[in-house]
This record gives structure tokens, C-alpha cells and sequence, in this order.
């Protein structure tokens, strides 16, 4: 991605990737805090999308961390 090449209108893509980060590990916490989860609990667990992917047996406390 460049710079923007003109003014913002209803199609400018904004890219919010490392904004909502913070929104995501808040939501993943409170399911922790209300028993809903575990920080150990693999991905694949959580999210059956993730399975047969790299990330499907990281930890969720890892992939919080992003380590």
C-alpha cells in the first residue's frame, strides 16, 4: 500500500489490522475471565478454522503474546 492519492470517499480502504488487535485480545480475555476459555487451550479448539494451519496448536495465550 501507498500513500493515498487523493481524498477519502465511501470506496478509500483503510488498513485497521494493528487497530483492532487491542479489541480482539479484549474480547479473548473476557471469554477467559467468564470461564468461556482457557489461555492454554489450543486455537484449533477455539477456532476450527485454524486446523491443518500452522497456528492450529498454538496456545491462545501465545497467540495473544504473538510469539
Amino acid at each position: 500500500m501507498g500513500p493515498a492519492l487523493g481524498p477519502v470517499s465511501v470506496s478509500t480502504y483503510f488498513d485497521l489490522a494493528s487497530i483492532t488487535k487491542p479489541f480482539v485480545a479484549m474480547a479473548a480475555l473476557t471469554l477467559v475471565r467468564d470461564g468461556a476459555a482457557k489461555l492454554d487451550v489450543e486455537a484449533q479448539e477455539l477456532l476450527s478454522d485454524t486446523r491443518g494451519s500452522a497456528a492450529a496448536r498454538a496456545s491462545l495465550r501465545r497467540l495473544l503474546r504473538h510469539t
